[in-house]
């Protein structure tokens, strides 16, 4: 075994129950078991690590800057995957490159959330003591319901685009058992065969982390606790951060739509499983990815509250009565963008600035939909003045921000982070002298070059390099009396000396 895939093994050892993505070079490639179950989910063609020297290991791979799609479809196909990276630079590595683990992912802890289907949620969810805590890593959204008996928890699982449900193993145990008396005979039934379900038994104490992090997230019930740990087991606390606060769900005041009903009214799907066709097909005319998915959870949990379905239709009926403000604010948000997974990428590693210019593009759309709308997040009190102030404020460090990001970034900034050139010139001094020294070198050597012909009055003076002493000043011994006090002399030749300073 050479020494490559002897640090292949015991990386892969640690990771058992994940598809090994062993970056090489340029490439990301798998191997064994890895490569023969992912290459006809990619359908990329699997290979021999070494046909000539009839080495039969299968593999396959693909670019490492093309790697978000196929990792998308085996997330999509229900398997986790681990991105070992080269953590030294090859060129200064002695022996061979250190790699490790630097991500994990799973169908709930996306790589690139821009791949998912744009009106869908993607949640991952833990239950436990009757609680069913949800969160969507990529928008943000974080919820939890309570009461959830066994039948409760298999209607959500048909209701919610719940892709992962985070257990203990003897929680995952007694439901595949069907402990408990609300399903009966039914109740082996309440975990769908499509649900990655993973375990996480050592629950972390997430407490300490969230006060060093200034991080304001309920821990209240076992579920929500357990499903915080597992977040930050895969994705650290930059994963947590972009959370929004929890907010609990009431699933008793809605109406009781199982996978069966859903089914047979066609509400996300035909009876051929397309979704054209469909009543949300049918009345889905929203111009942003969070309002397609706000119209998808209400028609999974219809109102049955009076109050709140006129409250409804009051607000409805404000915009149908007024046909032009609606259609400056349609124009409006079809410029927005999909801010909130846009604000998720942007805390991962693989994010760049054109993602910061597109959260730049979403702000100014967004706050001009909502001066269209005239809504503001105000305070309701009684003096005027200060509700007006209160509103300003609300909006004036979103605007600055946008503010900074256009006047920092440049139009079209390159996608690899590496390549430079993301800065708008004058943003830094300092950066655009460096920008200049190492773009404009031989004109800058020619201006010193004049400068110190000008300062010494020597017409023959040169500025020259060579490998032993780098660059150097060049004085024939002919004009070697008007050679200045600050040059130092570090080589003598047969018709000029040499100097630096």
């Amino acid at each position: 075994m050479t020494p490559l895939m002897q640090q292949y093994w015991e990386i892969k050892s640690l990771h058992q129950d994940k598809i090994l993505m062993f970056r090489m070079g340029d490439f990301y490639e798998m191997f064994y078991d890895d490569a023969t179950k992912a290459a006809p989910i990619l359908g990329i063609a699997l290979t021999q690590r070494n046909k000539k020297s009839e080495d039969e290991t299968p593999m396959c791979g693909m670019p490492h800057h093309s790697v978000a799609g196929p990792i998308n479809k085996l997330l999509k196909a229900g398997l986790r995957v681990a991105i070992c990276d080269q953590i030294e630079d090859p060129k200064t590595a002695k022996g061979i490159v250190k790699r490790a683990v630097t991500r994990i992912l799973t169908p709930g802890m996306v790589y690139d959330p821009d791949t998912l289907e744009q009106n869908q949620s993607n949640y991952i969810a833990s239950y436990a003591d009757a609680n069913l805590s949800c969160v969507d890593t990529s928008t943000g959204e974080n919820f939890y319901f309570t009461d959830v008996s066994l039948r409760d928890l298999q209607r959500l699982l048909s209701l919610l685009p719940i892709v992962e449900l985070v257990l203990s193993t003897e929680q995952d145990e007694q439901l595949r058992l069907g402990i408990g008396d609300d399903l009966k005979k039914d109740s082996k039934k309440i975990l769908p065969t499509y649900l990655l379900i993973s375990h996480h038994d050592v629950v972390l104490d997430m407490k300490p982390l969230f006060m060093q992090h200034n991080i304001s997230l309920s821990l209240e019930h076992e579920a929500s606790h357990r499903l915080f740990s597992y977040v930050y087991s895969l994705g650290g606390i930059e994963s947590l951060k972009t959370l929004k606060p929890m907010e609990q769900r009431a699933l008793k005041q809605k109406m009781d739509l199982s996978s069966t009903v859903l089914r047979h009214l066609e509400i996300f799907s035909t009876y051929r499983g397309e979704g054209e066709g469909s009543l949300f097909f049918a009345t889905d005319r929203t111009k942003t990815s969070a309002g397609a998915r706000l119209l998808r959870q209400w028609l999974s949990f219809p109102l049955i509250d009076k109050k709140e379905i006129l409250l409804r239709q009051q607000d409805v009926q404000k915009w149908y009565q007024n046909p032009s403000a609606v259609k400056k604010l349609r124009e409006i948000l079809g410029k927005m963008g999909d801010i909130e997974r846009r604000l998720s990428k942007i805390s991962q590693p693989q994010c760049n600035a054109r993602d910061l210019l597109a959260l730049e593009q979403s702000i100014q759309a967004g706050t001009a939909a909502l001066a269209a709308a005239q809504i503001a997040p105000v305070v309701q009190i009684e003096n005027k003045s200060e509700t007006e102030t209160m509103t300003l404020d609300s909006f004036r460090h979103i605007t600055d921000l946008a503010t900074e990001i256009s006047q920092t970034i440049v139009d079209e900034p390159p996608l690899q982070i590496k390549q430079g050139h993301l800065i708008r010139k004058g943003y830094s001094p300092e950066l655009d002298e460096l920008i200049t020294l190492s773009s404009d070198s031989q004109s800058l050597l020619q201006k010193m070059e004049e400068e110190e012909k000008n300062k010494t009055g020597i017409s023959s003076l040169k500025i020259r390099y060579n490998n032993v002493f780098g660059y150097y000043i060049e004085v024939t011994h002919t004009h070697k009396d008007k050679v200045p006090s600050y040059h130092m002399r570090k080589q003598t030749l047969t018709t000029a000396e040499r100097y630096c300073t």
